[in-house]
């Protein structure tokens, strides 16, 4: 498989990501068949995923769990660039966790990305106009006008499906459709359980219309905006191919009854990768991510770390003295 298609399809599926985890609005993960609440028989599900929405608005903090997978599947022999082989090999994945405020602003996380093989932990904090990240146990300072792009975005208080649409993400724009499964007991409280799908085609528009959205440089920092949109100007082939290449995206969502808080999302999307050209060896690909929120409108306490040494050091360390030009934090 070429670069840039292997590039589009990890662009697709990390945008697909974003939208199927908060298209709908923004503990315990048993799920036991319990009694109809009286909602029930008097909403739909375009009904609770709009009350949702409207509730969420409300949110100034809350905790949450996040796991994502990418797993592809095929022949590593007959792959000729090195990154298909090793997706091949072992799937992408993302585990984080914490809690964030927006008022306060505070952030406390923490993320493992497991690529290539390789496992890379790091964790984030942030409290007023400060912040700060730690990788191999050691904590960096953020700079302090990066510090004020990472604390200001947490202060605004938008749902991530507003900072979508600021980029041209808008999930409104796919045809997303909504069935009432019925309602369930997780974690001990009642909740809705609804399905939703995704047009695929309205995805592809979606994800190029933002790649052409001068707010990207805005979002993403300068060098990261070109790159992508070069990745558009490459990849408007392999994105039709990647388009019709999707076999199945669902996203099940579960609110709770009496507030309508989002608190769990589980969403999946399977890939028949034989139909495209220049497959190399690439067979599937299937992406799966659960999200589980809870903690909301509860304090974030932050404490500032201890021996906090400036953030060039660690970029010196893994890129040679890269500039931080273009970046936020």
């Amino acid at each position: 498989m070429h670069r840039t298609r292997l590039t589009t399809v990890l662009v697709a599926l990390l945008a697909l990501a974003a939208v199927l985890a908060f298209a709908a609005g923004c503990g315990g993960d048993s799920e036991e068949p319990a009694a109809e609440a009286p909602q029930v028989a008097e909403l739909t599900a375009e009904e609770i995923v709009a009350q949702s929405e409207q509730a969420m608005q409300d949110i100034t903090s809350a905790s949450f769990n996040v796991d994502l997978s990418i797993k592809v599947e095929g022949d590593p022999s007959e792959a000729s660039d090195p990154q298909a082989q090793a997706l091949m090999q072992s799937p992408i994945t993302v585990k984080a966790s914490g809690a964030s405020s927006d008022d306060p602003v505070a952030a406390d996380l923490s993320m493992t990305f497991g690529l290539m093989g390789q496992n890379i932990k790091m964790e984030m904090r942030a409290k007023d106009d400060q912040a700060w990240v730690a990788y191999e146990d050691q904590w960096y300072k953020v700079p302090a006008e990066d510090s004020k792009n990472a604390t200001g975005q947490l202060s605004e208080g938008a749902l991530p499906t507003e900072q979508l649409k600021d980029v041209g993400l808008d999930p409104n724009e796919w045809d997303l459709t909504w069935e009432l499964v019925g309602t369930e007991d997780l974690g001990g409280t009642q909740v809705y359980h609804v399905k939703g799908t995704a047009d695929a085609e309205k995805f592809a528009e979606s994800l190029m219309k933002a790649l052409d959205d001068p707010q990207l440089a805005e979002k993403l920092g300068a060098d990261a905006a070109q790159q992508l949109q070069g990745t558009r100007a490459q990849s408007e082939k392999e994105l039709k191919q990647l388009q019709k290449a999707l076999e199945d995206v669902s996203v099940d969502t579960w609110y709770e009854v009496e507030t309508f808080y989002l608190r769990k999302v589980d969403a999946k999307a399977a890939f028949d990768m034989t139909g495209l050209e220049d497959a190399e060896g690439m067979t599937a690909m299937d992406f799966t991510m659960l999200v589980g929120l809870d903690g909301f409108n509860e304090p974030v306490e932050v404490e500032e770390p201890k021996d906090a040494q400036p953030l060039e050091k660690l970029m010196e360390a893994m890129f040679g003295g890269m500039s931080l030009d273009g970046m936020e934090f």
